[in-house]
């Protein structure tokens, strides 16, 4: 009886591995759903949507990113890490999303749904929501054996964007001003730089990033995104070397 309880477990634990490779081979298919968070260190709202979205970039179905935005930072604490370029592209949304406004905390999933970036029940329904849409898109890839070059194969789609972000996977910040004076503030994938590479009508392609775009110690991402700032329809992440 003993015996055949070995031979059980494991066979139930052999099974348990093929299915695990089977998992893992499959999710390393799956373009990652894209979530953007548009936030400052100097929003007293914003904490809370980071902590949402430091769970969600734990997932390997999801790309999770910081895009901190630079409106606040004359309200008594300037986030460092906030952009310009990170502002711009939150303003293109609220165009996407007929917004009378910008605000933070935001999260943008899949470039088609936006919501409170602490509500962690509505964000993560957009995701699944996205992932069943996404499905089939055309699958990019990474290369950073030599600079940045990101391939693209053909596919049926129309005049889109291929993008590409730097990111710092963790920071912390002692604020000492502002309404967030005095906490310790914790951010997750922290986009650096961002790039529009070029257009993709359809037709394989690969381009290339400048040599200094992303620094040993950061991650890339790329995503495939319909103009000006439509529906995500395929994403890559690479995460620090």
């Amino acid at each position: 009886m003993k015996r055949r309880c070995v031979i059980q477990t494991m066979a139930a634990l052999a099974l348990l591995g093929l299915l695990t490779m089977g998992n893992a081979h499959a999710d390393d298919a799956v373009s990652p759903v894209v979530v953007e968070l548009f936030t400052s260190q100097g929003c007293s709202s914003c904490p809370p949507a980071d902590v949402v979205l430091s769970k969600l970039a734990a997932r390997r179905d999801v790309l999770a990113l910081s895009f901190h935005v630079d409106y606040w930072d004359s309200l008594g604490w300037k986030d460092p890490f906030a952009s310009p370029v990170n502002t711009a592209r939150q303003k293109a949304y609220r165009q996407t999303f007929h917004n009378s406004q910008i605000y933070t905390p935001q999260a943008v999933v899949g470039g088609v749904a936006e919501m409170v970036g602490s509500r962690a029940s509505e964000v993560t329904a957009a995701v699944a929501d996205v992932a069943r849409r996404q499905a089939g898109g055309p699958k990019l890839t990474i290369d950073r054996t030599d600079g940045i070059r990101v391939t693209v194969p053909a596919g049926d789609m129309t005049t889109a964007t291929i993008w590409l972000a730097a990111y710092d996977p963790r920071h912390e910040t002692a604020v000492r001003r502002g309404e967030n004076a005095g906490s310790a503030l914790v951010n997750t994938n922290v986009v650096r730089k961002l790039v529009a590479l070029g257009p993709y009508a359809g037709r394989a392609t690969t381009l290339a990033a400048p040599s200094d775009f992303a620094r040993d110690g950061e991650g890339v991402a790329a995503w495939i995104q319909r103009d000006p700032t439509g529906a995500i329809v395929s994403a890559v992440n690479m995460p620090p070397r």
